[in-house]
């Protein structure tokens, strides 16, 4: 096909160029047209790109001009929400940044990282909905169970739904985990803290569950009926019952069942005896139980002096278990001691976390033993040696003296962060959970 038509001397249309030149001349004006469109193409999407990074969008070209990378989009417009939310928590505008995950999880509902996050935040003022959110985490990301189930765990305990707790536990056990004894010990403290909800003998013979901690439901289940009638009896039955073979929390079980039955010798009996099957911080924590029931003041106060010497750096896991001790065992001497030797408790890079635990739980300590000048004296500490806000212990410390309307303190435990297990159990042991639970208020 000719390019360029003509006329010639005699009026008719020709082709105006030599028939060797008409191929060259079609591929330069392809080239020409070709090279426009690209040209305008590449600067529409660099314009796009740009407007896009200019907004905040870290989006890639591969995402904008690939047609099947174009479904990424949503995750990208999902993970500019999620930064804002970053920034407005830093800044301390927590409504913004919950609003901001709302948009992110409504624009990428599937996505594991905005779900989980949007269900931390509304754990403290829209539980219930936080609860939803950790539920369909478990449905849509099977993957991620043992992960999301650890994280619904400790939003449940602080709130103190160990009913919720219960049923988790159990469906974590009859699917395989491998956190088995976490969750035994879960349905064990669920069944002290709310009994009417959790039937241990029914666990016992749940053919559903591992054979290891059914053992151990079994025998609780039989301890905990002997013990309302004969506490020897009780004894008898943990002392002669054969023990679960490579399943530790067996051991631990029976020693806190006979610390609580008030037999401490016999309890030091079975820690020697299966001593290599308890780790440093159980044995340290039950040694502890034992010397408080045995009425081993000295004993104790050795101990406590010891791990507090100025001899020593103070570490807050010790710190903290002795905390929770005096939870569980209140002695005003003790709490002392642990108050005064606070200030030298070093705030190393990286232990943020755990430094703050233990600041909460000898707060909480000094609380339930009603000392409530050392409990101003750690939350004077916190807030004024390190800058760190003090209202959720000043909240805290109007329930400890009996001072504050909220009689549940699973309403106030959520707030405080972080919230070590072992410190949540002991206030739930101490001041106790619903008898029953009531569909939870939430906040506006």
């Amino acid at each position: 096909m000719c390019p360029l038509l003509a006329q010639n001397a005699s009026g008719y249309w020709v082709c105006g160029v030599d028939a060797a030149q008409v191929r060259p001349f079609w591929g330069r004006a392809f080239g020409y047209v070709g090279s426009s469109v690209a040209a305008v193409l590449i600067l529409g999407v660099a314009t796009l790109y740009g407007a896009m990074h200019g907004i905040g969008y870290d989006v890639s070209v591969r995402q904008l001009v690939w047609p099947p990378a174009w479904s990424e989009l949503r995750t990208v417009r999902a993970e500019l929400f999620i930064k804002q939310a970053r920034e407005s928590y830093k800044a301390g505008d927590i409504q913004p940044a919950i609003q901001a995950l709302v948009v992110a999880y409504q624009l990428n509902p599937g996505d594991y990282k905005t779900a989980m996050t949007l269900a931390q935040f509304y754990q403290i003022s829209r539980p219930s909905q936080a609860d939803v959110l950790y539920q369909n985490a478990l449905q849509r990301h099977p993957d991620m169970r043992d992960d999301t189930s650890q994280v619904w765990f400790h939003s449940l305990l602080a709130r103190g739904r160990v009913d919720v707790i219960a049923e988790l536990a159990r469906e974590r056990l009859a699917e395989g985990t491998p956190h088995a004894p976490t969750w035994s010990y879960a349905l064990l403290a669920a069944a002290r803290l709310m009994p009417e909800k959790v039937d241990l003998a029914e666990l016992a013979d749940d053919v559903a569950l591992p054979i290891a901690p059914r053992g151990v439901f079994y025998l609780a289940s039989r301890v905990a009926s002997l013990a309302q009638f004969s506490p020897e009896a009780a004894r008898k039955e943990i002392l002669e019952a054969a023990p679960v073979a490579g399943f530790p929390l067996d051991r631990i079980y029976r020693v806190e069942a006979l610390i609580r039955l008030g037999f401490p010798e016999e309890a030091l009996q079975l820690m020697s005896q299966w001593k290599d099957e308890f780790s440093g911080r159980d044995m340290g924590r039950l040694l502890l139980g034992i010397y408080a029931v045995m009425g081993e003041h000295e004993q104790l106060e050795s101990e406590f002096r010891h791990m507090l010497s100025p001899l020593r750096p103070l570490r807050p896991a010790e710190i903290t278990m002795m905390a929770v001790h005096l939870i569980n065992h209140p002695d005003t001497v003790l709490t002392k001691l642990l108050v005064e030797a606070l200030p030298r408790l070093s705030r190393a890079e990286g232990e943020e976390g755990e430094w703050l635990e233990c600041i909460n739980a000898v707060f909480c300590a000094a609380g339930a033993n009603g000392d409530f000048e050392s409990m101003r004296t750690v939350q004077k500490l916190l807030t004024e040696a390190y800058g760190v806000s003090g209202v959720v212990m000043e909240i805290l410390g109007l329930f400890f003296e009996g001072k504050s309307e909220i009689t549940q303190i699973g309403t106030i435990l959520p707030h405080l962060r972080p919230l070590g297990t072992d410190l949540n159990y002991a206030l739930l042991e101490r001041y106790g959970v619903p008898a029953t639970q009531l569909p939870e208020g939430e906040e506006a």
